[in-house]
């Protein structure tokens, strides 16, 4: 049976990970205790992660189609900065009109540029006493995907389709995972936290992906239809790690066995029964929008002294009513100028 790379489900499996994140944060900074148990079932298929290795599968054939490096660069920032940008503006609304404010200019100018550029990890002092303190952390992982996104092209230039260079690399990548990790753990001087919003923690995950993608195009069919194989394997997986008191099974900060286990899990999850994720989407991928809307609109919540079941459910709502405004009228627009890009590309 032929396998189609474009027919698959990472839209279904994009908006899988953005709910995962979102259910976690509402329900924690909501104090939502009926749901303490979902979120801690979520832990196990953490979010961001498999942004991670979707990025890695998908960006990387992104690359490889590109006729140019500006092309490849011009249809990244599409994808990433018109819906950032619009969410920003919405975000300086929400504050300004809680009545916070910056204690100069040149404070909030600084942010500005940050947030607009490759800095949204920053926070300034004049946030602190909003909401949960932060208008929108889960914008750390933009600049680590911004980075991913620099680097691939000299990746490829550097290993070219030699196979030993990939391999050496791969060593690297998870040397990097394992060193960065040791010297982040407890993030107190600026370059802990710096580190800890580089790519450098996290370059495995997109290698993962990557290395996924050249076996897919290689033999296809050991993802196509075997989701309840790779999904018995990492369930598995987490039952020993938890027998044996292994860690790194939970959050972002995966060991090398579950990150390759998850990516061999979310690339048969794409190709199993692949046209699932269109028939129930439509085509409509609300998962960017649902990942950087849903922290604005649980500050506003907190801010307005809300929380419990019925403030989860709107948080919920009001995030998916501003992600599909975003993919209507922001993200989809922008995609239509892309130049030279995949169906799937998103």
């Amino acid at each position: 049976m032929s396998v189609s790379f474009k027919v698959n489900n990472f839209d279904l499996i994009r908006l899988f990970a953005a709910v995962q994140v979102a259910l976690i944060h509402i329900v924690t900074h909501l104090k939502i205790e009926q749901l303490y148990n979902l979120v801690a079932i979520l832990k196990y298929f953490p979010g961001v992660p498999v942004f991670f290795v979707v990025s890695g599968f998908l960006i990387s054939k992104s690359w490889q189609v590109s006729p140019s490096f500006s092309t490849y660069f011009r249809n990244r920032a599409l994808r990433i900065f018109p819906a950032l940008w619009v969410c920003l503006i919405i975000s300086v609304c929400i504050f300004i009109a809680a009545g916070v404010r910056p204690a100069s200019f040149k404070e909030f100018s600084i942010w500005l540029i940050a947030q607009i550029s490759i800095g949204q990890f920053y926070n300034p002092d004049f946030l602190r006493g909003f909401g949960v303190g932060v208008i929108n952390g889960s914008l750390w992982t933009i600049p680590v995907e911004l980075q991913f996104y620099f680097v691939l092209p000299f990746i490829y230039l550097a290993c070219k389709d030699k196979l030993y260079r990939w391999i050496i690399f791969v060593i690297v990548a998870m040397a990097l995972l394992f060193s960065s990790r040791y010297f982040i753990s407890d993030k107190h001087t600026t370059i802990q936290k710096l580190l800890s919003v580089s790519l450098v923690p996290y370059i495995f995950y997109f290698i993962v992906g990557i290395v996924a993608r050249h076996i897919f195009e290689l033999r296809p069919n050991i993802f196509a239809n075997t989701l309840h194989y790779y999904l018995g394997l990492y369930v598995l997986s987490i039952l020993l790690h938890k027998y044996f008191h292994i860690g790194g099974i939970t959050g972002n900060y995966l060991n090398v066995v579950q990150i390759i286990l998850l990516g061999l899990l979310t690339v048969s999850a794409a190709y199993s029964l692949p046209s699932i994720s269109d028939k129930l989407l439509a085509k409509n991928d609300i998962s960017y929008g649902l990942y950087i809307y849903h922290m604005p609109i649980v500050n506003v919540l907190i801010f307005l002294g809300f929380k419990g079941v019925s403030s989860g459910i709107l948080a919920i709502f009001a995030a998916v009513v501003m992600s599909f405004l975003s993919w209507r009228l922001i993200e989809r627009p922008a995609l239509h100028m892309k130049k030279n890009a995949l169906i799937l590309d998103r």
